[in-house]
C-alpha cells in the first residue's frame, strides 16, 4: 500500500509535528475564525489540522535544507556557531 506512505512518514517524524504544529496552526485558525470565512466547525478542524501538520513538515524540511539554523547539543550544552566551527575542523583534521 504505497499510497499510504506519507502516513508512515508522519508516524516516523511525530516529534516535529507536535513540537512545531502551533506555529502554523494559531495563524490558521485565527485567519478561519476571524474573518469568518466559513461557519462549519468540523471543517474548520479539518483544515486547521492539515495545515497545521504539512507546516510542521515544511518548517522542518526548511530546517533541514539550512533555511534556519535549530542548537546542536553536545555533551548536555548547546554549542555556539564558533565551537561548531572548530569541532568539524578537528574532526576533519
Amino acid at each position: 500500500m504505497q499510497w499510504l506512505n506519507f502516513l508512515r512518514f508522519c508516524g516516523e517524524h511525530s516529534i516535529v509535528i507536535y513540537l512545531a504544529f502551533f506555529l502554523a496552526d494559531g495563524l490558521d485558525r485565527t485567519l478561519l475564525l476571524k474573518t469568518g470565512i466559513m461557519s462549519d466547525v468540523g471543517l474548520i478542524s479539518l483544515i486547521v489540522t492539515v495545515v497545521g501538520v504539512a507546516g510542521a513538515l515544511l518548517i522542518w524540511r526548511a530546517a533541514l535544507l539550512g533555511a534556519c539554523e535549530l542548537p546542536v547539543r553536545a555533551a548536555g550544552r548547546v554549542l555556539d556557531r564558533a565551537e561548531r566551527a572548530g569541532s568539524a575542523l578537528q574532526a576533519a583534521e
